[in-house]
C-alpha cells in the first residue's frame, strides 16, 4: 500500500506541480523502512508486503510487493535525485537476487516466501518482477533468465504458447527510460 501510495503522490506531483507533496511521499516511503522491512534469519531486508499480529512472525514476504517497494524507491531517486533510499534499494535487490531461486517450485513460483506451498497467482509476473529487477541490478540477470526459462518450458509442457514479457522484447528497459 504505502508504496503505491508514494508512486500515485508522485505521479500526482507531477500532473499538478505540486511540490508540496514531498514530505507525504517521503512519509509513504520512509513508513518502507522504519516499520515495514526486515531482516531474515540470513540477513535479507524484506520489506513486508502484509503485516499483522495474527500471522505467523507477525508479517509475510511476499515477492510483488517487495519489489513494488524498491520500484517506488527507485522512481523517487529518479525525479529528485534524492539519495536517501539507495542502500534500501540496493539491499532490496540483494535480497530479489538471494531468494528467486526460494520461489522456483515443481512447476510454477511461489508466492511468498516461506510458503512455498503458494503458487503465485500470476506466473508471468513473477518472470516479469525478476526481468525488471535484473535491469536495476545486472548480477540478479541470471536468475531472472532462469526463471524466463523455466517458464517458458513450464508454459510448453503444458501445452500453452510462450507467453511474451510485457515489453515484447524480453527486456524491461522502461525504469531507466
Amino acid at each position: 500500500g504505502n508504496a503505491a501510495a508514494a508512486i500515485g503522490l508522485m505521479h500526482i506531483k507531477e500532473a499538478t506541480k505540486r511540490t508540496d507533496l514531498d514530505p507525504l511521499i517521503n512519509r509513504y516511503l520512509g513508513a518502507l523502512s522504519e516499520h515495514l522491512s526486515h531482516h531474515d534469519e540470513k540477513g535479507n531486508l524484506w520489506m513486508s508486503e502484509y503485516i499483522s499480529p495474527s500471522l505467523p512472525g507477525g508479517r509475510v514476504d511476499v515477492m510483488n510487493g517487495h519489489f513494488y517497494a524498491i520500484a517506488a524507491m527507485y522512481e523517487w531517486r529518479k525525479r529528485t535525485d534524492d539519495t536517501r533510499y539507495d542502500g534500501l534499494i540496493m539491499d532490496g535487490l540483494s535480497s530479489m537476487k538471494n531468494s528467486l531461486p526460494l520461489m522456483v517450485q515443481d512447476g510454477y513460483f511461489s508466492y511468498a516466501i516461506n510458503y512455498p506451498e503458494i503458487k503465485d497467482y500470476g506466473q508471468q509476473r513473477a518472470v516479469n518482477f525478476a526481468v525488471a529487477a535484473c535491469s536495476l541490478d545486472k548480477s540478479i540477470c541470471p536468475g531472472a533468465d532462469e526463471c524466463r526459462a523455466l517458464f517458458n518450458r513450464w508454459n510448453s509442457i503444458a501445452g500453452q504458447d510462450d507467453e511474451k514479457l510485457s515489453s515484447g522484447s524480453g527486456n524491461i528497459r522502461a525504469a531507466e527510460d
